[in-house]
């Protein structure tokens, strides 16, 4: 096994926003459950094992009354960290190329700490210093983010790893060594006898699933020397060693907090404690990765979300209305779908269809609680129906929806702009992305896919610039063949001809950039 001490100086690892790292995230997850988290918008937040700055430096950009720091083993990670924040022009975050281990109380008290993709890829002692700062270095009524590899789920991919370990055993090059384990995983999965019906499934499972990731995930994911994924009982005790508790998970919706009340009720047949039941969670699903948030231990928590707690959050959409109208009546079915037109939630009550449609209406804003309460009451009565007297039922139903990841919660509302000014500005860090890549960090920390045109359109928004100004910056792009206009066959760059084609794209454009929150300006 070739030494991969500095794997990540040699090949860095993809570094872009993960939107349950967010503090929002686990300011929201942390309320449900009866916490007081600190504020969002003037949060300290640590990032330990920080990569490229992918995901830090777009949360300093979105909340610039926090203070941000970074740290990481990696010194060449370290430096395109730098880099990634000076060009998009954030002060308030600072990086430290060192050890986990190193890490001491010195560098300062935090209110949110995260630690994603780093845990189960370390030895024991920097396992343990991740805890130890998640303890010693989190603020009283803090919450720290760690994700890690969790049995049952990773038995199937631990044989994958072993496989392929061993065919790239004498190979040192990691280019090398990643394209040695792709060849032999779909080797395997093309060549295994069809007898062997469950093992072939899993290997064209695994191969399928690989395929698709970039060369520094198969290395860092499936080819380091270590890989250790744990149970998640023996996390939540390691966890409380270091005087923590998990409060809950990052993804609510795939925690047994948020079961279906049949299967609560056989949770319940088994279960004899929160972990008791997470765990027991984890075997029915084969879950292979978790998100845990955790807290001091001494912190007192709720077993379940509260639904009188929801009531201090912002909701926003996740799902919207099949049709171009939602008939309110009791007796009116009513689909409402992802944006790959899955249908998460088909419904016939009234108070539900009119939050879920007046949350799909204001997109991508989130809108606090007690005024959703107040415009559903208004649609509501407006439809001849009686609302009630209290919120309680749309909290209960919300949380419900939030529960089936058909609505997202928020602590925090960052800068998002609502309409199209005379000037548009697109968020920095999506402008900079938008030079190599179609995915770009939006304003909720999403990594949101956009069209090569709208790719075009985001690096012009610097907010200095009116649509005439756009359009010529946009024509002056063609001529350098940075986008190509064909019609009839023939690529066209005639100023006087593609002028008004792009004139008559850049409004739809900037409507589409608007909704998938990429713009502050």
């Amino acid at each position: 096994m070739p030494d991969t001490h500095n794997s990540y100086d040699e090949v860095p690892y993809a570094s872009v926003s993960l939107v349950e790292t967010h503090p929002d995230r686990a300011a929201t997850v942390a309320t449900l459950f009866g916490l007081t988290p600190p504020d969002v918008a003037r949060s300290r937040v640590l990032e330990l094992g920080c990569a490229g700055g992918g995901n830090l430096v777009p949360m300093a950009r979105m909340i610039p009354e926090g203070t941000f720091v970074g740290v990481d083993l990696s010194s060449r990670q370290i430096e395109q960290a730098k880099a990634l924040a000076a060009q998009v022009g954030v002060t308030n975050i600072t990086f430290h190329a060192m050890s986990l281990t190193e890490v001491g109380r010195d560098l300062g008290e935090f209110d949110y700490i995260i630690c994603h993709g780093v845990y189960s890829w370390v030895p024991p002692e920097v396992q343990a210093a991740i805890l130890r700062i998640s303890s010693e270095n989190l603020a009283p009524d803090g919450v720290a983010y760690v994700s890690y590899n969790t049995y049952p789920g990773w038995h199937v991919p631990g044989m994958i790893r072993e496989m392929m370990l061993f065919h790239v055993r004498k190979i040192e090059e990691p280019a090398a060594r990643v394209k040695a384990a792709r060849a032999i995983i779909d080797f395997l999965a093309e060549h295994a006898p069809e007898k062997e019906g469950h093992h072939i499934r899993v290997l064209r499972d695994e191969a399928a699933q690989l395929r698709p990731h970039a060369d520094s995930y198969v290395l860092h994911e499936h080819l380091e020397a270590i890989n250790e994924p744990i149970y998640y009982h023996e996390f939540a005790s390691r966890a409380a060693s270091s005087g923590l508790k998990v409060v809950g998970d990052a993804r609510h919706w795939t925690s047994a907090s948020a079961t279906p009340p049949g299967l609560s009720t056989v949770l319940d047949k088994v279960a004899h404690d929160p972990t008791d039941r997470e765990q027991y969670f984890d075997f029915l699903t084969n879950r292979r990765f978790r998100r845990s948030l955790l807290c001091h231990a001494d912190r007192p928590s709720l077993a379940s979300p509260s639904v009188l707690e929801l009531g201090k959050l912002r909701l926003s959409a996740l799902v919207w209305p099949a049709g171009n109208s939602v008939d309110l009546g009791p007796r009116a079915p009513a689909d409402f779908r992802l944006p790959d037109g899955t249908v998460r939630i088909s419904t016939q009550e009234p108070m539900l269809k009119a939050g879920l449609a007046i949350l799909a209406e204001t997109y991508p804003r989130s809108v606090p609680f007690e005024e959703l309460w107040s415009m559903v009451k208004s649609r509501l009565s407006r439809s001849g129906i009686d609302p009630g007297a209290g919120s309680g039922p749309l909290a209960e139903r919300m949380l419900q929806a939030y529960s089936a990841n058909a609505v997202e919660l928020h602590a925090f509302e960052p800068q998002i702009e609502l309409t199209i000014s005379a000037r548009p500005k697109a968020f920095e860090p999506a402008r900079l992305a938008a030079a190599t890549t179609r995915n770009l960090p939006n304003l909720r920390h999403k990594q949101v896919t956009v069209s090569e045109f709208d790719r075009l359109v985001v690096r012009q928004l610097d907010g200095e610039s009116d649509s005439d100004q756009i359009v010529q910056k946009l024509i002056a792009a063609v001529g350098r063949d940075e986008f190509t206009i064909v019609q009839n066959g023939a690529n066209l760059k005639d100023p006087t001809v593609i002028g008004p084609l792009l004139r008559k794209s850049l409004e739809p454009s900037l409507q589409r950039l608007l909704r998938a929150a990429l713009m502050v300006g």
